[in-house]
């Protein structure tokens, strides 16, 4: 009488079993070997729900390059990183034990099995040595933007912003301001005569065809107010920022009335300031692009040897 493998549950053939019955008994223990091995391929979609194949089946996704193994209810990525682009990110349930680096936004992200967690930000920079110039009465970038797109914020992070160029004004008329997506980034402020609440905050070049510093600090970008134009930067080891025992630096605040109040930091009244550095603010979950926008009431403005960073800071 026909017996059966413990494991994979082939038919054995006892002595005093027809051979009439021969063909069928093989045929089924090919069907079971064929349907147990541990070795399968295909692309990720045709993947096989990883309870329906035997715990240790590999699979081989032959579009994402990548191994899994199954330990009978999940499937699980075997030691590998995939990459693409964000949108291209499997879904978590598939990819379990899996990172994923974001060709596009820098991010880097791990499943469990249900969710995408980001494990290293999204960053990323532009370095812009060349002068370039706008005469537009609204804010706009120039030809070669100070821009940094597809930062993935996920819930609870920060941004953190950093800033530095050298620019001029043709005639005391030129503004900069930061940019998120669309918007003018804001902050919690005060106009002398105006009500508390949030506030846009704009640099502005006061010197008629000189070079001055424009930065970014805690509280949007600044820009100096010295009569002598700044020399070239340093390559190596410069501050990102301002230093000076005179002269001073101009901002404004917008508070939404249309109504700007220059103040200045620093000046004749003080011994010193000191200045720069990043600018970081609260924001929802979302992908996100940071700009410096430049605009000039009168005559045009002229920007070079500009520096941006933008690094997301999960928590």
């Amino acid at each position: 009488m026909t017996t059966s493998t413990s494991r994979l549950g082939l038919s054995v053939i006892q002595s005093g079993d027809s051979v009439n019955g021969f063909p069928a008994i093989q045929q089924g223990n090919m069907n079971i070997l064929d349907s147990a091995a541990l070795s399968l391929q295909g692309t990720l979609a045709n993947q096989p729900l990883a309870a329906n194949v035997a715990s240790g089946t590999l699979y081989k996704a032959t579009d994402l390059n990548t191994l899994f193994y199954s330990d009978g209810s999940t499937w699980h990525s075997v030691g590998q990183t995939l990459s693409g682009v964000d949108a291209s990110r499997p879904t978590a349930s598939s990819s379990s034990g899996c990172l994923y680096h974001g060709t596009d936004s820098g991010a880097t992200y791990f499943s469990d099995g249900s969710t995408w967690s980001t494990i290293d930000a999204s960053k990323g920079f532009t370095i812009i040595p060349g002068s370039e110039s706008t005469s537009s009465a609204s804010y706009t970038t120039l030809t070669t933007p100070d821009q940094i797109s597809n930062l993935v914020v996920p819930a609870n992070a920060i941004l953190e912003v950093w800033y530095q160029a050298i620019w001029q004004s043709s005639a005391k008329g030129g503004q900069a301001t930061l940019f998120l997506n669309g918007n003018q980034v804001v902050i919690q402020g005060r106009q002398s005569a105006g009500t508390p609440g949030p506030g846009q905050m704009v640099a502005l070049n006061t010197q008629t065809a000189v070079d001055q510093i424009l930065t970014t600090w805690g509280a949007g970008l600044y820009g100096t107010n010295d009569a002598s134009s700044f020399s070239a930067d340093v390559a190596t080891g410069q501050i990102l920022g301002y230093s000076a025992t005179s002269g001073a630096a101009t901002f404004v605040v917008n508070s939404g009335t249309n109504v700007f109040s220059q103040y200045q930091i620093g000046g004749p009244y003080t011994q010193a300031f000191f200045g720069g550095g990043v600018c970081g603010m609260f924001l929802a979950a979302g992908t996100y692009t940071v700009s410096i926008r430049f605009a000039c009431s009168i005559g045009s403005v002229t920007v070079k040897n500009r520096r941006l960073y933008a690094r997301v800071v999960p928590f």
